[in-house]
């Protein structure tokens, strides 16, 4: 039997402001600026159905709905994933051999990695937060073409006439996952008009994200009592979704949430999300 849930999910409003001021999230701390804002955010909490997806995990696409579930059993050990060095040299080469035979890529690029452990704490290797609490997409189009063109500023304008995509791939490393899921969106319950636009200025990189718009025809899915060797594989961006006519699904918006049922003996989450770019043909 399918298994739902309600969740309160934070969405972005729609204000005034944001027609003369761009929404932003500073990581740099302002605190020798009179007046300075970390953010401007005016966020509001709506009641949404989860439903878990494991019923259906052999249905789900990136390209149809923006995510997926695949079985892959790290070789590495947990107790390691703390290690920023660590992770970098062992675990990238798994993710990239992953993500080249599952996605056909030629050619694909770690660019940052996060461990995320209890609510609101992060350790990440370039530092970088995101706002993992609210409804949001790790890039816009505009960052991650940026992005190509920093990192490979002598291939950049090759490799953005091919496929680029940006894949997420988050696992967790304690399970079953019952504290703090992540919540994904299906791309095609979605609506240009829903992705706004925000500046996201760290002290490595002025990144763009997106926030969303509440929209009651959202779908949204988690997998309940995630375990080991399941890794979610999250679309932040496609270009061949850009193309007249595609259908193919452009990302997936996600969030964690606070899950009403979870036990009050669960082990605090604990996870590695890796963020790459994926070069291909097709």
């Amino acid at each position: 039997m399918e298994y739902t849930t309600i969740a309160s999910l934070n969405y972005l409003d729609k204000l005034d402001l944001y027609e003369e001021e761009k929404p932003f999230v500073c990581t740099i701390a302002p605190w020798s600026i009179p007046g300075a804002k970390r953010n401007n955010l005016s966020l509001t909490a709506y009641d949404t159905i989860v439903t878990d997806m494991r019923l259906h995990l052999d249905e789900l696409s990136t390209d149809v709905h923006g995510f997926s579930v695949t079985k892959s059993a790290s070789k590495i050990s947990h107790a390691n994933f703390g290690d920023d060095e660590y992770v970098r040299e062992h675990y990238f080469s798994e993710c990239v051999a992953l993500l080249k035979s599952r996605f056909n890529a030629e050619k694909v690029h770690i660019f940052d990695h996060t461990v995320h452990q209890d609510p609101g704490k992060q350790l990440t290797g370039e530092e970088i937060l995101r706002p993992a609490y609210d409804v949001h997409v790790d890039q816009t189009p505009a960052s991650v073409r940026r992005r190509v063109e920093s990192i490979f500023p002598e291939e950049s304008a090759a490799l953005l006439r091919g496929r680029v995509r940006i894949l997420n791939l988050w696992r967790p490393l304690i399970s079953p996952v019952r504290d703090h899921p992540i919540a994904v969106c299906d791309y095609r319950s979605t609506s240009s008009i829903d992705y706004v636009p925000t500046d996201l200025p760290s002290p490595y990189w002025i990144g763009e994200l997106f926030l969303l718009n509440y929209n009651p025809n959202h779908q949204w899915y988690f997998l309940k009592d995630m375990e080991l060797d399941e890794v979610l594989v999250l679309k932040c961006f496609d270009s061949a979704a850009e193309q007249e006519g595609s259908r193919i699904a452009l990302c997936a918006p996600h969030t964690a949430f606070d899950w009403k049922d979870t036990p009050a003996d669960a082990t605090p989450r604990k996870s590695l999300e890796i963020r790459a770019l994926v070069f291909s043909h097709s």
